[in-house]
């Protein structure tokens, strides 16, 4: 925090009407492009598994207090995150962005991918529904007593929603009670008339579901075919290589919710772990540039 001591204080009122001295923390300083790109002012170097910026700053300043000047030369604006996490640190961020189960679901007429008028929203509970026959007393068939009302277990099984992926067709699910299932027909119920329903086709938890397609560095189109060697695909409804019409069942994601075929799958924990990777190269200002970077920041901040 050495890097906050040089700025200067401001007048903050609070609630109860009093002023308290505090940090003016909204300064910033940045490094100019011309600095950062010039390679005689720095040196590559791929961040090891565990290595925080202070860590980093005392290993080639001596200084762990330098840490600030990584960040800020990387261009950092989360220091926690926006270094490489170590590998303990990124399963626990997964598991906690990615809690829960994924439902992939068609139309409860079997319209898939579902992208119904009437959809969830992040913060709507969800439970299951099932018909539940009422005879007549008598045993009569084709009486007008005999019928069907629906039912729901939002008692035993319930979910609030977290995220939806209508591309994918895709419901996050997180605070689970009881289980739900292949099969089950998902249901909302913010009123007695709420009329989203949906056939969960495929479930899975969420840190191994599907973030999206991709081969080759390129992201595909879910509603495409297989890429071919040029990574082109042929969208849903468009003439496919055979001349005739690509249909649904050809599809990217078609296949992986109702076959379980995962080619060209990346999941959301494939894509945190290639985030992360990503961010292991960082440029090292050069050690004798410390002392005149450290005095300029020091003047700017205090301008």
């Amino acid at each position: 925090m050495a890097y906050f001591e040089d700025f200067p204080s401001m007048n903050f009122l609070k609630n109860d009407g009093s002023i308290q001295r505090v940090k003016d923390v909204l300064r910033r300083v940045v490094f100019t492009d011309e600095s950062i790109f010039n390679e005689s002012s720095y040196q590559k170097y791929n961040v090891k598994d565990g290595e925080t910026p202070d860590l980093l700053a005392q290993k080639f300043y001596d200084d762990p207090e330098l840490g600030w000047a990584l960040v800020l030369y990387n261009n950092t604006i989360d220091p926690m995150y926006d270094f490489p996490l170590s590998r303990r640190s990124l399963n626990e961020f997964i598991e906690k962005k990615y809690g829960g189960e994924s439902f992939f679901v068609e139309s409860t007429t079997g319209e898939f991918p579902y992208f119904g008028d009437v959809t969830v929203s992040p913060g709507d509970k969800v439970s299951t529904a099932y018909n539940f026959v009422v005879e007549d007393k008598y045993g009569r068939s084709g009486s007008a007593l005999v019928r069907s009302i629906e039912k729901f277990n939002d008692k035993t099984v319930s979910a609030q929603v977290k995220g939806v992926d209508h591309s994918l067709s895709k419901v996050e699910v997180v605070d689970i009670v009881g289980s739900f299932g292949v099969g089950d027909v998902l249901a909302r119920r913010k009123t007695t008339t709420d009329t989203y329903r949906a056939n969960i086709v495929k479930k899975i938890n969420s840190a191994d579901a599907l973030h999206h397609f991709e081969n080759d560095g390129v992201v595909l189109n879910p509603l495409g075919t297989s890429p071919d060697n040029n990574n082109f695909q042929y969208a849903l409804g468009t003439t496919g290589a055979d001349g005739s019409i690509v249909t649904i069942d050809q599809t990217l994601i078609y296949n992986y919710v109702n076959n379980d075929i995962n080619s060209y799958v990346i999941t959301n924990s494939n894509y945190e772990f290639k985030l992360n990777e990503s961010k292991r190269q960082i440029r090292v200002p050069r050690p004798e540039l410390m002392a005149v970077v450290s005095s300029e920041v020091k003047r700017l901040i205090q301008k």
